[in-house]
């Protein structure tokens, strides 16, 4: 039978392309998804640096895993050192490599995929979630802190806002607020903002509550004032606290919040909501 040129080539290249899935075990498989996750670091009750804010990022695909913190508001970078706990939930530390100086900020960069090693030396990074990462100055007092995020987490930002009158018998019942919320979790991005107005001028100063996970009302900070107005504000990405220790906004739905005056009257009340 003779072959022509047209049924040669075909039939060297039907075995040759049965070679190449034969020596590609992995063909037609995805390459890893890459994820990204990021938590804000912030400031303990009365810590040392009240401007310090930064943040703790973990990012992982087919070429390596990085991990990166980002230390920014510090009033000086003398002494400045990082810290991860080992092994987790454990409250013992292991120093982390030293922080460098990048502009006005301090910065711990490592990258697998340049042959730099992950903190504790773990293979993934993945292992370091859940683990609290501190910042702490040369007095050894903690600056800044964070848990490394875990991947997954929720990229849209949510939402609420609740209007607020005085409550039923109040001594001021023209005080009025509106209690912003907004979350977005993959950024570890958390805020709440409290806006009053029409304050009663001599009943301040005045300061806000909020119910811990056993049902204590808890003073968590004083009102700004500007005249008859004032704003609270708790906001991770400048490197606020949330209330009461808690993580994200979702650990606060249904809590009470109440704004009261220098004699302990509660001007305003309500629940904190769930997001949208």
């Amino acid at each position: 039978m003779r072959i022509t040129p047209v049924g040669l080539a075909f039939a060297i290249a039907v075995p040759a392309s049965l070679l190449v899935l034969v020596a590609s075990p992995f063909a037609g498989q995805s390459k890893p998804p890459k994820q990204d996750s990021e938590a804000c670091l912030v400031r303990p009750d009365d810590g040392p640096e009240p401007t310090a804010k930064g943040t703790v990022r973990i990012r992982s695909d087919a070429n390596g895993d990085r991990f990166d913190l980002r230390v920014q508001g510090l009033s000086t970078h003398v002494d400045m050192a990082a810290f991860i706990e080992d092994p987790p939930g454990s409250d013992t530390f292991e120093p982390l490599a030293p922080l460098s100086e990048v502009k006005k900020d301090l910065v711990l960069a490592l990258d697998t995929k340049k042959g730099d090693a992950l903190p504790l030396d773990v293979p993934d990074v993945a292992d370091l979630i859940g683990r609290r990462v501190e910042i702490r100055n040369g007095s050894d007092a903690v600056v800044l802190f964070a848990e490394v995020p875990p991947f997954g987490l929720d990229s849209k930002p949510h939402k609420a806002t609740v209007k607020i009158a005085a409550p039923p018998g109040s001594p001021f019942p023209d005080v009025t607020g509106t209690l912003s919320l907004r979350s977005k979790a993959d950024k570890g991005q958390e805020r709440i903002i409290l806006k009053v107005k029409k304050l009663p001028p001599d009943a301040g100063p005045f300061n806000v509550f909020v119910e811990d996970g056993v049902g204590v009302l808890v003073d968590d900070g004083p009102l700004v004032l500007t005249g008859k107005n004032g704003t609270y504000k708790r906001d991770t990405k400048q490197g606020d606290q949330l209330p009461n220790g808690a993580t994200s906004l979702t650990g606060l739905t249904g809590r009470a919040l109440e704004l009261r005056d220098h004699n302990a009257a509660v001007l305003l009340s309500t629940e904190l909501p769930p997001l949208k």
